[in-house]
């Protein structure tokens, strides 16, 4: 039920065990909306708040919470270590970690990240969203930001991992040095109808450590304030892309499919409150992939409508 739960050791997700919050003390109604009845697990002492043990599978879910990192050196909203649960309409905030603070960690696992809100933080090491070490993560409608004075953001950094699924997230850089929003080292990853938003210009785009890391394809994102810093930084020479026309050039030259990728302004209805829903006039209404054969909803739900809106939000 709604409420603040203090926790001193990590909560353990077990197989066949769901986590659900967001439910009404008195008459255990349901909202929609986690945040009506925000349901808060917050960590004391502790570096990780959720930790989801090994031989989990995508039918253990946890949805519906709050999630609050403690101010420790290094943090983690939710540990995936050869557990794939279901992460789906959660808050996770690892705003307070000192040196090194993450929203999802996954290493060996292959779990599905849903419609989630993840602050990375304001590490002064590292920042990051959402972490895939040696996994094959499906990574959909989430919205990850940075804190303003965090460094070395990444918003999804994947290394050693292979099939991961890039769709439909947002992706804001914050202000902090170094900072990319999507990283690969040694990952082929699909990535698809996102918003990679690094305004004010403070991040790059698209990071390709190496060869390895050559993506599967990179269809119909929105680009927005990666120039003058690299808009796609290619690990072949290494090439610096600037514009949406140069990385798809470059991406087609290694046999990638990429196209109907734009540089526009999103439109957001309040940046700034970290509303990343769009407005009416938003360019990116129409301008997405249907892929309506793997997902129907956007970060709230909503039914995805033909044709698909760019970003976690579904316009129309």
């Amino acid at each position: 039920a709604g409420g603040t739960y203090i926790v001193d050791a990590a909560v353990d997700m077990r197989e066949g065990v769901s986590l659900r919050g967001g439910y009404a003390a008195g008459d255990w109604s349901l909202d929609p909306d986690p945040r009506v009845y925000e349901t808060i697990i917050a960590a004391q002492g502790e570096e990780k708040v959720v930790q989801v043990l090994a031989g989990v599978t995508p039918a253990t879910v946890i949805e519906g919470f709050t999630i609050r990192t403690a101010w420790e050196e290094v943090v983690c909203g939710i540990y995936c270590s050869r557990g794939s649960p279901t992460i789906r309409n959660n808050y996770i905030d690892a705003g307070l970690g000192v040196l090194d603070s993450t929203g999802i960690f996954c290493i060996s696992a292959s779990p599905r990240l849903l419609g989630t809100t993840i602050n990375a933080g304001k590490g002064n090491d590292a920042c990051r969203g959402i972490v895939c070490q040696d996994a094959s993560a499906v990574i959909r409608n989430n919205v990850i930001f940075q804190e303003a004075d965090g460094a070395n953001f990444r918003g999804i950094l994947c290394n050693d991992s292979a099939g991961v699924l890039i769709q439909n997230n947002t992706i804001h850089g914050g202000t902090g040095a170094a900072g990319c929003l999507i990283y690969c080292a040694a990952s082929a990853c699909a990535i698809e109808n996102n918003i990679l938003y690094a305004s004010p210009q403070a991040a790059c785009g698209i990071y390709e450590a190496d060869i390895a890391a050559l993506p599967e394809r990179v269809n119909n994102n929105d680009f927005y304030g990666c120039s003058p810093l690299p808009l796609y930084r290619g690990a072949d020479g290494p090439t610096d892309s600037t514009s949406v026309a140069d990385m798809e050039t470059y991406l087609l030259a290694h046999s990638v499919p990429s196209k109907d990728n734009q540089e526009a302004a999103p439109g957001f209805v309040d940046a700034a409150a970290r509303d990343y829903r769009l407005n009416a006039t938003s360019p990116l209404r129409d301008q997405g992939l249907d892929l309506s054969a793997f997902f129907t909803d956007d970060r709230d739900g909503a039914p995805r409508t033909v044709l698909w809106s760019i970003g976690a939000y579904e316009l129309d």
